[in-house]
């Protein structure tokens, strides 16, 4: 038996019912409503079924002109659209080198000197990508970094920032040749001077200072989060980066510092005071080279860092910090964890008179 006619009337009917609705949506329903049409169930039947059914005998025609179960359409259509699982959204623009990665960007140098952050996986390729959540999330932030970048412009303690770039897809850097802080404080510990250690606390305090004149809040600030930059003298200087978890009015990258770095004590809100807390502890790794209650060098287990979280979070819930007792600029540690310091200018003004008076001592 042959297929039969396609009932036109139907099909018109059922198109005019049709309400607007997504490009997902709209794909099933059509492959349901194609279904339904003989000669395409008969095709379909030939892909899917057996030559003659053992049980009713009935042949491949004529089982075609009966409705086509639709779960067999939902699995041909749901294999169609796996194409967008995350290692098909796997994003990997040609560079030179890879210099870090992250759970959501990767930074690779371009060329000499210029380095792209991109993100881990891609949201242009596939309509269907965002139905990831970190998909999401990685657009996100990178939309919230560019627009938070915009808005500060250039500052000699910032990363300098190259603007956008679109193919390769991401974001352009000036490269900073040593890396991120926590890492060269990691490596380098035992060789970084007091004098070095201070300028980087009073540069790290600087571009807050200037970021909140801008109304921008970090609120991921730790030493992973500065860089390091040697310049042609040998003098090390850091730049704050990485701004894709900020606020700056309606801008609202929705992070907040790591344990360690954050006040539990507080709203888990983003304010200049989020900011001067966080920069307790990065002055604290910088005079000691390790977080606070914590043994130096990075963690060596998930587990091993989900206990730390947990037991310094319960300290600084109760308003108990390491001690600052014999640490240069000790004072400044305590007072930006007990917040005496309402404002980062007032803090930056601290750190220009300890590096006027280090000074004077040593020379």
């Amino acid at each position: 038996m042959a297929p039969t006619a396609i009932n036109m009337p139907s099909i018109i009917d059922k198109l005019r019912a049709w309400r607007p609705c997504s490009a997902t949506e709209l794909f099933f329903s059509l492959a349901r409503l194609l279904a339904n049409i003989p000669w395409i169930a008969w095709i379909l039947e030939r892909k899917t079924s057996p030559d003659r059914d053992s049980e009713n005998g009935d042949s491949i025609v004529e089982r075609s002109t009966k409705t086509l179960d639709i779960a067999k359409v939902d699995n041909v259509m749901t294999a169609a659209t796996s194409i967008t699982t995350l290692e098909h959204l796997q994003y990997n623009p040609s560079v030179e080198q890879i210099l870090s990665s992250g759970s959501t960007s990767i930074v690779g140098r371009l060329k000499p000197g210029v380095v792209l952050k991109f993100p881990r996986f891609s949201w242009w390729v596939y309509s269907t990508a965002e139905a990831h959540n970190i998909v999401q999330e990685i657009k996100h932030s990178f939309s919230v970094e560019e627009d938070i970048l915009g808005i500060l412009g250039p500052h000699p303690n910032l990363a300098k920032f190259l603007g956008p770039s679109e193919n390769p897809r991401g974001l352009l850097f000036a490269e900073a040749n040593r890396g991120n802080l926590q890492a060269y404080l990691d490596a380098y510990n035992d060789e970084i001077d007091i004098a070095t250690r201070i300028r980087w606390r009073t540069q790290a305090a600087g571009a807050t200072w200037y970021i909140h004149q801008k109304n921008v809040i970090h609120s991921d600030q730790r030493p992973e989060n500065y860089l390091v930059h040697s310049d042609d003298n040998g003098t090390l200087d850091v730049y704050l980066t990485d701004f894709g978890g900020s606020t700056c009015g309606d801008i609202d990258g929705g992070h907040l510092p790591d344990a360690g770095f954050f006040n539990p004590r507080s709203a888990w809100v983003s304010t200049v005071d989020t900011d001067i807390f966080s920069l307790g502890s990065v002055f604290y790794t910088i005079m000691t080279g390790h977080w606070p209650y914590k043994s130096p060098g990075p963690f060596e287990s998930v587990e091993e860092k989900c206990k730390y979280e947990e037991t310094v979070d319960a300290l600084f819930s109760e308003g108990k910090f390491p001690t600052v007792n014999g640490l240069v600029g000790g004072a400044i540690i305590q007072g930006c964890w007990t917040e005496q310091y309402k404002d980062a200018e007032t803090l930056l003004r601290d750190q220009e008179l300890l590096v006027k008076e280090f000074h004077i001592q040593n020379t």
